[in-house]
């Protein structure tokens, strides 16, 4: 019997929950975090806005997120966390 309402609570869990997907593209862009012009890593989210520092991101309890990241550095590799 505890056995049976674990696995019906579990699967109600996995029932409610969305996926959250993000497609980032990280390129070299020009901004100025301190008044001043710098070249810095910065990402866009698909909005064709780049976002420095990274963009935020929103999802519920039980939500799965996906995030694909496209590193377009053209010598460098990337991280994120």
């Amino acid at each position: 019997m505890i056995t049976t309402f674990i696995l019906f609570n579990f699967a109600v869990i996995l029932s409610e929950a969305t996926t959250v997907q993000y497609n980032w593209t990280i390129h070299y862009a020009k901004y100025n975090p301190d008044g001043v012009y710098h070249v810095v890593i910065a990402i866009d989210d698909g909005d064709g806005i780049f976002n420095f520092p990274g963009p935020t991101i929103r999802a519920c309890k039980n939500n799965i997120i996906q995030v694909m990241v496209h590193n377009n550095l053209p010598n460098e590799s990337t991280s994120i966390h």
